[in-house]
C-alpha cells in the first residue's frame, strides 16, 4: 500500500472527526466563490467601483479569516494524532513519508472541500446576488453564469492556503521527538503569585474600556474609538488567564455549592481546563463581540432607513429657487410626470443666511461648562415656518415677541446639547440678540437644504433683509408615484447643469437620498450578514474541536467515574455542566463587549437601535448554541461509547 493509499484509508475511516471542519472549510470557500462572482457579474455594474472594491474586501477577510481557522484547526488535529504519529515511526516510517501521508490527508480535504464549495457557490450565485439586489433595493436582471475570475480567485486563494498548511504540517511531524509523541500532556498547574494581580488588571482593564465607551470624550472624538481595542484585548486575555482561576477558586471556597450533587467532579478539573485554554476562550469572546457588533452595527444602519429619511426629508424636493431658468424647466418636469406624480405643496422661501454665536452646554458634562458656538444659520420668516407646519399638520406656538425667537435644528445635534430654550443668540452683522422661546429639535425642511434654521417675527425679517444675504429656497412636495426617481434625476441633472455646487444644497431629494442610503446600507448588511455567519461558523468550530480533544484526553478519567458507580445519566450531567461554562464564560464576555459597543452606536443615533440588537443577539445565540448542543452529542458519542 502506497502513501497516497494510506490518507486516503484515514480520510475514509476518520472522516465524521472532521465533518465541522470539512462544513465549516465548504461554507468559506462558498462565501468567497459567491462573493467573488458578485464583484465580478456584469449586471452589476451599475452599482459602481466602491461597491465591487467593497465586496473584495470583503472577501479578503474571508480569505485572511479562513487561513487562520484552517491553520489553527490542523494544528489540533495533528496534536490529537500525535501517538499515530509515532507508531507510524516505530513501524519504520521516515519522518518525510509521514509527513506526506499527512500532506496528502491536507489536500485531499481540501481539494474536496474547494470543489464542493465552488459547486454550491455556482449552484447558488445567482440567488445571492438577487438577495444582494433585493436588499439594495436596484432593479437588475440576473443570469446564471460562472465567472472564471472568480473560479481562478477561489482555487488559487485556497489552494495556497492549504499547501502552507501542508508543508507546517511536514515541518512540525520533522521536529517532534519520539518520545514526545507518545507522552500525555501534563495537567500540573503552575502557582503564578502574579494571578491575582493579572486577573485584578484584566478587570480593571475592561472596565477601563467600557468607561471609555460611555464617556463624552469618545463621543466628541470618535476618531479614537480603535484606541478601546487597546485595552480591552489584553483585559479580557488577563481575565480568562487569571481572573476566571480566581472566581472558581472562589466558588470552591463556598462549600455549600462546590460539595452539592456531582459538581465537585465537574469543577474538580475546570479550573485548570479554563486556565490551559484561556487563549482561545479569550480570542472566542473577542471574535464573538466582533462578528456581533458587525452583525448588529449593519442592521442597525439598515432597520434605520426609513425612520432616517421620515426625519429628515421632509419634502419630495428642495431647490434654490435664485436662477429662473431652473424653475422654468423645474415646472415642465414637475407638468411632464403631473399624472403619475401630482404636486401637492409648491412654495418658494426667502431665507437670510448670517454668521450667530450663543452658548451651549454638553449633556455628558456634569460640571455644567457652557462652550460659546459659532455657526452659520438661516432665517426664516414666522408666516412661512407656519405655513410649512400646518401642511405638515403640526402644532406651532406663536413668538411672543420682536425680541423672541424659535431655534430649529436636527435631532442627532440635539442628542449631545441640552436645549438651548431661554439663550441669548447673538448675530454678528446686525449686532442683534435674542432670546431662545423654543428649541425644536427635529428638521422641518430636508437635510442639508439649510442651516440650522432661526423662526423671527415677520417685520424683523424685513428690518434683517439684505439683498447680499438673501437666499430663495423651493419646496416641493408630490405623491409618491412610480417614476418619482426618474423624474429626481431629471431634475437634479438641471440643477447641477445650470448652477455652481454650494452649501447648504442647491438640490436635494427624498428619493435620490433613500437610493443612496438603502445601496449604501444594504451592502453593508449583505457583507455583514455572510462575514459574520463565516465567523461564528469557524469560532463554533474551533471551540468544539479544542472541547472534544480535552474531552478525549480524559477519557480514562469517565470511564474510572463509571467504575466507581457512576452511570451514563451522571456523567452526561458532569459533561453538559462542564460545557455549559465553557461555551457561556466567553459568550458572556463578548456579549458584554458588544452591548457596549452598541450602547456607544446608539449615542451616535438618534433613534432606538434596541430591536436591531435584540434580533443580532437571538440570531448569533442561536447559531452559538447549536455548537454546544452539537459539542455535548459528540462528547457523550465519545465517552459513553
Amino acid at each position: 500500500m502506497n502513501l497516497f493509499n494510506i490518507s486516503l484509508k484515514n480520510v475514509k475511516n476518520s472522516f465524521s472527526n472532521y465533518i465541522m471542519y470539512f462544513v465549516s472549510i465548504i461554507f468559506s470557500v462558498f462565501i468567497f466563490f459567491s462573493f467573488k462572482s458578485i464583484q465580478y457579474n456584469e449586471a452589476l455594474s451599475i452599482l459602481g467601483d466602491k461597491s465591487r472594491t467593497s465586496i473584495n474586501a470583503a472577501s479578503s477577510v474571508i480569505a485572511l479569516f479562513s487561513f487562520l481557522f484552517i491553520y489553527y484547526s490542523n494544528g489540533f488535529f495533528l496534536n490529537r494524532r500525535k501517538q499515530e504519529i509515532g507508531t507510524y515511526s516505530m513501524l519504520g516510517m521516515r519522518k518525510n513519508q509521514i509527513g506526506k501521508i499527512f500532506l496528502y490527508e491536507t489536500f485531499l480535504m481540501g481539494i474536496g472541500a474547494i470543489i464542493i464549495g465552488i459547486i454550491l457557490g455556482f449552484l447558488f450565485s445567482k440567488l445571492m446576488t438577487m438577495m444582494l439586489i433585493k436588499i439594495m433595493g436596484v432593479s437588475v436582471i440576473v443570469k446564471m453564469n460562472l465567472s472564471v475570475k472568480a473560479l481562478i480567485q477561489t482555487i488559487i486563494v485556497f489552494i495556497a492556503i492549504f499547501i502552507i498548511i501542508g508543508v507546517r504540517n511536514i515541518l512540525v511531524i520533522k521536529n517532534k521527538k519520539l518520545i514526545d509523541l507518545f507522552k500525555k500532556q501534563s495537567e500540573k498547574q503552575s502557582k503564578n503569585k502574579f494571578v491575582k494581580i493579572k486577573g485584578v488588571l484584566g478587570i480593571a482593564l475592561i472596565v477601563l474600556s467600557y468607561a471609555i465607551a460611555n464617556s463624552d470624550f469618545i463621543i466628541k472624538e470618535i476618531s479614537f474609538a480603535p484606541v478601546i481595542l487597546v485595552t480591552i484585548v489584553p483585559g479580557t486575555f488577563l481575565f480568562f488567564s487569571s481572573a476566571v482561576s480566581l472566581i472558581l477558586n472562589l466558588v470552591k471556597n463556598k462549600k455549600s455549592l462546590y460539595y452539592k450533587g456531582r459538581n465537585l467532579i465537574a469543577f474538580s478539573e475546570l479550573s485548570y481546563k479554563i486556565k490551559s485554554n484561556s487563549k482561545i476562550l479569550a480570542t472566542i469572546a473577542i471574535l464573538i463581540a466582533t462578528s456581533a457588533t458587525i452583525l448588529g452595527f449593519t442592521i442597525s444602519f439598515y432597520y434605520d432607513i426609513n425612520r432616517n429619511i421620515q426625519e429628515n426629508y421632509k419634502y419630495s424636493f428642495t431647490i434654490n429657487a435664485e436662477n429662473e431658468a431652473v424653475n422654468k424647466k423645474v415646472d415642465n418636469i414637475l407638468n411632464k410626470y403631473y399624472k403619475s406624480n401630482k404636486v401637492k405643496y409648491d412654495k418658494v422661501i426667502e431665507l437670510l443666511k448670517r454668521d450667530v454665536n450663543y452658548d451651549i452646554v454638553y449633556k455628558y458634562k456634569k460640571d455644567g461648562f457652557k462652550e460659546n458656538r459659532e455657526a452659520s444659520i438661516n432665517i426664516i420668516r414666522e408666516s412661512d415656518f407656519k405655513s410649512l407646519r400646518k401642511y405638515k399638520g403640526e402644532e406651532y406656538n406663536d413668538l411672543s415677541s420682536d425680541e423672541n425667537i424659535h431655534f430649529v435644528s436636527d435631532e442627532y445635534s440635539r442628542s449631545f446639547i441640552k436645549s438651548i430654550a431661554n439663550t441669548k443668540l447673538n448675530i454678528k452683522d446686525d449686532k442683534k440678540t435674542f432670546k431662545v422661546e423654543e428649541d425644536i429639535n427635529h428638521l422641518q425642511l430636508n437635510e442639508q437644504s439649510t442651516f440650522d434654521l432661526v423662526v423671527v417675527k415677520d417685520n424683523v425679517f424685513d428690518l434683517l433683509k439684505k439683498k447680499d444675504n438673501l437666499v430663495k429656497l423651493r419646496v416641493i412636495d408630490v405623491s409618491q408615484g412610480k417614476e418619482l426617481l426618474k423624474m429626481s434625476l431629471e431634475i437634479e441633472k438641471v440643477v447641477n447643469d445650470n448652477m455652481k455646487f454650494n452649501y447648504p444644497f442647491n438640490f436635494t431629494s427624498q428619493i435620490a437620498s433613500y437610493r443612496s442610503l438603502i445601496e449604501m446600507n444594504g451592502l453593508m448588511l449583505f457583507i455583514g450578514v455572510f462575514l459574520s455567519a463565516v465567523f461564528l461558523l469557524c469560532t463554533g468550530s474551533i471551540i468544539l474541536f479544542k472541547q472534544l480533544s480535552s474531552i478525549y484526553d480524559d477519557k480514562d478519567r469517565y470511564i474510572m467515574i463509571k467504575k466507581l458507580g457512576a452511570n451514563n445519566k451522571d456523567i452526561e450531567r458532569m459533561l453538559s455542566k462542564q460545557l455549559k461554562i465553557v461555551f457561556l464564560l466567553p459568550l458572556i464576555v463578548g456579549t458584554m463587549h458588544n452591548l457596549f459597543a452598541m450602547a456607544l452606536l446608539q449615542k451616535l443615533m438618534p433613534r432606538s437601535i434596541v430591536v436591531p440588537v435584540i434580533v443580532t443577539l437571538a440570531i448569533y445565540y442561536t447559531g452559538y448554541f447549536m455548537y454546544y448542543f452539537i459539542t455535548l452529542k459528540y462528547a457523550k458519542d465519545m465517552v459513553l461509547d
